[in-house]
């Protein structure tokens, strides 16, 4: 059977959480991120209450994907994937599978094959020619000259 590496791929992703939590007399008031998460769907995200044995019940939300509507737990993260799709992932699946990032991403997307990248990683030939790291299409001119200003800049080291 044939093996596959997963590509090496910065993704944007929020975890669905509990933000505060009172107690009362007669019960408890939670507050999750239901906000935060708002802002990144780019769309309101209703809770919804499923019953899980405790009378505050399980909280959701519904998170639209390609593959139609899927469900979120508190604790799991919402991901935006390479060509801005969003979907659910487990937390045990998303810190096994991906980590923080230290540095700030400086994304191109490449015309030819539409590969996004950061252009730190950007190969280049013995004749100073720049290419896609994916498909190894010639870049155009101007992301080796943004690469040079950001450089200059001192915003990412030159390789």
């Amino acid at each position: 059977m044939a093996q596959y590496r997963k590509k090496p791929v910065v993704v944007e992703a929020v975890q669905f959480k509990e933000v505060s939590r009172t107690e009362f007399e007669n019960g408890t008031h939670i507050e999750y991120n239901s906000g935060e998460i708002s802002d990144f769907l780019g769309k309101i995200v209703r809770l919804k209450t499923t019953p899980n044995g405790v009378p505050e019940g399980g909280k959701t939300i519904e998170i639209d994907t390609l593959e139609g509507v899927m469900t979120a737990s508190v604790g799991d993260y919402i991901i935006k994937g390479i060509k801005g799709e969003f979907y659910p992932c487990k937390p045990d699946i998303f810190e096994a599978t991906y980590e923080p990032v230290d540095e700030e991403i400086c994304f191109q997307t490449c015309e030819s094959c539409g590969n996004q990248f950061d252009i730190t990683i950007m190969e280049t030939d013995s004749d100073g020619n720049w290419f896609c790291p994916e498909c190894w299409e010639e870049l155009a001119p101007v992301m080796a000259q943004e690469y040079r200003e950001l450089v200059a800049k001192g915003e990412i080291e030159e390789d």
